[in-house]
């Protein structure tokens, strides 16, 4: 669900970190997430970094036995290069196997005898996490 959402941790046990906090905010909307992350290391010295991710899309289809699909910004453009996880189930064990996005952002998975996965890409700096499923 979109809104903000504030995290503060702040030591008080540790001597040596007596009175160190950190602060992260997360701003949630449809396309992007927008992260502050405020660290005070004393009360006099601050770092603030923001860093704003964007939503992706994933796709799977299967053909014969061939799953496959694109993976995309929230903008359509491909996402190249990115690490993605499959999972399957393979004679009733939970199976998962890493695979990684071409330059257009495509991937495929062959494996006979499989109807149904769900494909993940975790996110990264630059990009939220997105999943789909087949079957």
């Amino acid at each position: 669900m979109g809104g903000t959402y504030v995290i503060t941790a702040t030591s008080y046990d540790d001597e040596d970190l007596a009175g160190c906090s950190a602060t992260i905010t997360y701003q949630v909307s449809a396309t992007t997430a927008l992260t502050t992350t405020t660290v005070t290391t004393t009360p006099a010295i601050t770092k603030t970094t923001t860093t704003q991710r964007i939503a992706t899309t994933i796709t799977i289809a299967k053909s014969g036995t061939t799953f496959y699909g694109r993976l995309t910004d929230a903008y359509g453009n491909p996402l190249g290069n990115k690490p993605l996880t499959i999972y399957y189930e393979d004679e009733g064990r939970l199976c998962s196997r890493s695979l990684l996005t071409d330059d257009n952002g495509n991937w495929s998975f062959s494996i006979g005898g499989v109807d149904s996965a769900r494909i993940t890409f975790a996110g990264d700096i630059h990009y939220l996490p997105c999943k789909a499923a087949y079957g």
